[in-house]
C-alpha cells in the first residue's frame, strides 16, 4: 500500500486522494517533515461537512509554522468560506508560495473573498501560478480576485476557468490582467480564461494584455463568447508576439468564417511552434477546411507523411470530414519512433499507411457540417481517451461541465 505521507527528495508530501478521518496521528510527521511543497488536494472526498472542515484544518494548520512553503495544492476539497478558513495556515503568512492551485472546490464568491483577503494579508509577491479552475465564483467571485493579480509581479501561469463568471466579472479580471506587473513585465507564459463571459470588449481588453507577452506557449480562450471582433483582436496580438505558443484554443466562441480567418492568419505566423489550434464548435465554413490543410501540409513538410499520404488525407478533407487530434497524434508519434531509430524505412511507411487507411475508411463530418444538419448542441458519446506520449508534456486540458451543454474537447475532433 503506498503511503500517503511519503515525502521525495524534493520535500513534497502528498495526502492527495486519500479520503481521511482526522489523521492526528499522522500529524507529526507532517509538522516535523523539512517539506516545501504540499499536495493536500482531494482528502476529504465522501466526508461530512464537519468531519472534512476538521481535516482541512488538522493538517493545514500542521504547515503552519513552515514559513518557506513554495507549492500549496487544495484542490478537489468541496469548501465554503469555513474551508478557506481551514486552509488559512497553509496559505497565510507564506510569502515564498510561488503556487496556489484551488481547483475544483466549489468556491463561492463569499469563499473567494475569503481567498482575497488571505493573500492580500499575505502580500502575493512570490505567486508564479495562480489556478481557480471549475468553481462557482461567478461575478463577485471574480471582482474579488481582480483585486489580487496587480499584487503579482510575478504571475507567469494563471488560471481562471469555469467560473461562472459573466461579462461584468470577467471584465473585472481581463483588466486587472491589464494591470498586473507580471503582465506589463511580458512575463505570462500560460494563460487559462476558458468559460469566462468576456465578449467581444472583453476580448479587445485581453488583446491588449496579451500584446506584451513575448514567453507565452499556452492559451486557452474557449467558451468566452469573443465574436468575430474579440477573436480578431486577441489573434492579432499575437500575431505581433509570443514566437514560441505551442496550443492556442478559440472553441465555442461564436465566430464565422471572417473570425476564423483571422484566427488561421495568426496560426499561420505561428506555424513555426503550434503544434494545437482549437476551433471546433465555430460557424466557420471554407475557413476551417482551409486551416486544417495548412496543417497537414505543415507535417507533411517535416516528413511526418509522405506526399501520397497528404494526397489522400487532403481529399477527405476537401469532402467534408475532419480529423480527430488523435490523428495527428498517432503520426506525431509514429514519426517520433522512426527519427529515434525505433522503426526502419519500411516499417515507418507501413505503419503510417495504416493510420492513413484508418483516417480515411470513416467519414467522420465535421462539426460545422453537423450543425448545419440541425445537430449543434447534442450531446457527445465521446469518452477522454489517454495521451499519446507526444502530447503527455503539453497537459491536460479538462472539459468544463456547466450543464449548459455537452461538448467535446480533448478527445473530441479537430474541426478548424
Amino acid at each position: 500500500m503506498t503511503d500517503p505521507f511519503s515525502t521525495t527528495h524534493d520535500k513534497r508530501i502528498t495526502l492527495s486522494k486519500s479520503s481521511h478521518a482526522v489523521p492526528c496521528h499522522c500529524l507529526g510527521r507532517v509538522l516535523f517533515s523539512p517539506m516545501s511543497q504540499v499536495d493536500f488536494s482531494d482528502i476529504i472526498a465522501g466526508r461530512p461537512k464537519e468531519v472534512g472542515l476538521e481535516v482541512l484544518a488538522a493538517v493545514c494548520g500542521g504547515v503552519r509554522e513552515r514559513e518557506g512553503l513554495t507549492f500549496v495544492d487544495v484542490s478537489e476539497n468541496a469548501m465554503g468560506p469555513d474551508g478557506v478558513d481551514a486552509c488559512r495556515p497553509a496559505i497565510e503568512g507564506k510569502k515564498e508560495l510561488r503556487a496556489l492551485l484551488m481547483c475544483n472546490d466549489g468556491l463561492s464568491a463569499a469563499a473567494m473573498e475569503a481567498v482575497r483577503d488571505i493573500l492580500l494579508a499575505t502580500s502575493p509577491a512570490a505567486l508564479r501560478t495562480l489556478h481557480f479552475y471549475n468553481n462557482m465564483s461567478g461575478d463577485l467571485g471574480a471582482k474579488a480576485l481582480a483585486q489580487v493579480l496587480p499584487k503579482c509581479p510575478n504571475l507567469s501561469d494563471f488560471r481562471f476557468s469555469g467560473t461562472r463568471s459573466g461579462r461584468e466579472g470577467s471584465a473585472a479580471v481581463v483588466q486587472a490582467l491589464l494591470e498586473c506587473p507580471a503582465a506589463s513585465a511580458g512575463l505570462l507564459e500560460r494563460l487559462d480564461l476558458a468559460d469566462n463571459t468576456l465578449g467581444e470588449e472583453g476580448g479587445r481588453v485581453l488583446a491588449e494584455a496579451l500584446a506584451t507577452q513575448p514567453s507565452l506557449t499556452y492559451v486557452n480562450l474557449s467558451e468566452c463568447d469573443l465574436g468575430d471582433e474579440g477573436a480578431a483582436a486577441v489573434a492579432k496580438a499575437l500575431s505581433g508576439t509570443a514566437p514560441g505558443v505551442r496550443e492556442l484554443e478559440f472553441s465555442y466562441n461564436e465566430l464565422t468564417a471572417e473570425g476564423a480567418a483571422a484566427v488561421a492568419a495568426c496560426a499561420e505566423r505561428k506555424s513555426a511552434s503550434l503544434e494545437y489550434l482549437g476551433l471546433e464548435g465555430n460557424e466557420i465554413g471554407s475557413a476551417g477546411a482551409k486551416s486544417e490543410l495548412n496543417q497537414l501540409a505543415k507535417i507533411s513538410q517535416r516528413g511526418v507523411i509522405i506526399d501520397r499520404h497528404f494526397e489522400a488525407i487532403k481529399e477527405h478533407v476537401i469532402a467534408g470530414n475532419c480529423l480527430k487530434r488523435a490523428d495527428l497524434e498517432a503520426m506525431e508519434v509514429t514519426w517520433e519512433l522512426k527519427t529515434s531509430g525505433v522503426l526502419g524505412p519500411e516499417e515507418w511507411t507501413n505503419q503510417i499507411d495504416g493510420q492513413i487507411r484508418s483516417i480515411i475508411s470513416s467519414a467522420r463530418p465535421s462539426l460545422s457540417s453537423q450543425q448545419r444538419a440541425g445537430a449543434r448542441g447534442a450531446p457527445s458519446t465521446s469518452q477522454r481517451r489517454p495521451q499519446p506520449p507526444a502530447a503527455a508534456a503539453a497537459g491536460r486540458r479538462t472539459a468544463v461541465d456547466r450543464g449548459k451543454k455537452s461538448k467535446k474537447r480533448d478527445g473530441g475532433e479537430l474541426s478548424f
